[in-house]
């Protein structure tokens, strides 16, 4: 059993420890952020080849540090809340119900689980190409996007909607509709 010999620790001692989570925050970061850069050229070299755009490699690549600095800032603190709040919430039951380690060591396998690690890859891969196409669609002039789904058994009603409300102005940013999302922007061109 695993609570022998250890002392469950107080809510705070991690969820208020801000060293452990600056430290958890540079490792993450170290891991992923060239990882998002690479993905982001990737996504807008392909963005290009399908609506047929012209594609500047000098302006991807500053429109990518751009956008991952900005991306990663806030991919991060919301993954850190979640994060933190789930292992609070371990805690602080364990605590009230007298419940131990074993307990908080049990609730907080989701946070760091191979399911919620496959959710944010796929979310937030679709993110980062989305965000891709759009500034390619944006260099290239074009005025509006459409939302394409996945196209296959699996589209939920939502994205269904999303799609059926297109078309979207270049103001709009193209966002996941939720976690799991599979969808991408592609480019409105104008009838001739």
């Amino acid at each position: 059993m695993m609570s022998q010999g250890l002392a469950l620790k107080t809510i705070d001692d991690f969820t208020l420890d801000e060293e452990f989570w600056a430290q958890q925050r540079a490792e993450m970061m170290g891991a992923t952020l060239a990882t998002w850069r690479d993905l982001y050229v990737s996504g807008a070299q392909e963005a290009a080849a399908a609506g047929k755009l012209p594609f500047d490699l000098d302006a991807i690549n500053l429109a990518a540090d751009r956008y991952v600095a900005a991306f990663a800032d806030d991919w991060w603190l919301k993954l850190e809340a979640t994060t933190r709040e789930g292992l609070r919430q371990a805690i602080a039951t364990a605590n009230a119900e007298g419940l131990g380690v074993d307990y908080v060591f049990q609730a907080s396998k989701p946070l760091f689980g191979e399911a919620r690690a496959l959710n944010i890859a796929v979310t937030e891969t679709t993110r980062v190409l989305g965000g891709a196409a759009q500034e390619v669609m944006r260099e290239s002039g074009v005025p509006e996007w459409d939302w394409d789904t996945a196209m296959d058994a699996v589209v939920c009603d939502l994205c269904k909607e999303k799609a059926a409300g297109s078309p979207y102005p270049m103001t709009t940013p193209f966002e996941p509709r939720h976690v799991g999302c599979r969808c991408a922007p592609s480019p409105r061109m104008a009838k001739r």
